[in-house]
């Protein structure tokens, strides 16, 4: 899904304003614990992959043992999905369960 689609949406789903996302947004790159997953590999430079604005990593490809359901974003937001580095944002993969997906 593209960046800009996934965060309008996120801020319509959530009611929130531009500065608001981007509160949020903060806090979720300092709290994420991407880095300490298993599936992590260190060349990748990007945390949050949960996040709209952040989505799937173009360097990690294998899938092992995901830390998402442990993590302090994951936990705040009350998400469902995971393998977000791999798979796409909670908005994206909530757009693809629904069949609403859109590249």
């Amino acid at each position: 899904m593209e960046r800009e689609k996934a965060k309008a949406m996120w801020m319509q789903t959530q009611g929130w304003t531009e500065a608001q996302f981007v509160e949020r947004e903060e806090w979720a790159k300092e709290n994420c614990i991407c880095g300490t997953c298993p599936t992590y590999v260190n060349e990748e430079q990007q945390c949050a992959f949960c996040w709209p604005t952040v989505g799937r990593s173009d360097i990690i490809g294998e899938e092992r043992n995901c830390y998402c359901g442990q993590c302090p974003v994951f936990n705040m937001s009350d998400w469902r999905f995971a393998y977000y580095c791999t798979r796409d944002s909670e908005i994206s993969q909530m757009m693809e369960v629904s069949g609403e997906a859109a590249a």
